[in-house]
């Protein structure tokens, strides 16, 4: 949570919402800190931004010889939040009340959210929107995927 407070990924805040926390132990024994937004989802109008399927991805990749990777690891924490609804984030923590600067994993927004931003970021670029695309299925589908950066030409310069 220090980490997340020194580099503005989250913010102390004085909002009059609060989700809980929970605390996961993950395969690795570490800590992870999970926020319950249930409330704030059932809320929210959901953004029907279309996200591929698995099928449609694998069959875009069909015959592809040259992959680049990108990692998108914290994808979500690159997309910053307007000022307004940033209390409506606000989550209780041993530290007080905080706020997200940026996007988090949980709302019911962000899958979609990512998906634009990668979309606006590299949908010029043939065939490789297709690839970014996997990630937000697979986060989808209940699984983490950590992707790393590794350049193959000219039109990838541009997206970092």
């Amino acid at each position: 949570m220090f980490s997340c407070i020194d580099t503005g990924i989250i913010r102390p805040s004085s909002s009059p919402f609060a989700s809980l926390i929970t605390v996961v132990r993950k395969k690795d024994r570490t800590i992870r800190l999970c926020i319950d937004f249930h409330r704030l989802n059932s809320v929210t109008i959901f953004d029907a931004e279309p996200i591929p399927t698995l099928d449609e991805l694998l069959a875009q990749l069909t015959g592809s010889k040259v992959f680049t990777k990108i990692d998108l690891c914290k994808g979500y924490w690159q997309i910053p939040m307007d000022e307004d609804p940033k209390l409506f984030t606000a989550f209780q923590t041993p530290l007080g009340l905080m706020e997200f600067n940026f996007m988090p994993f949980d709302l019911c927004t962000a899958a979609p959210t990512l998906q634009k931003a990668m979309r606006k970021a590299v949908g010029h670029l043939p065939h490789v929107a297709s690839y970014l695309m996997i990630f937000s299925s697979m986060a989808r589908l209940g699984k983490t995927i950590c992707l790393t950066w590794r350049p193959h030409g000219k039109p990838f310069d541009n997206i970092i």
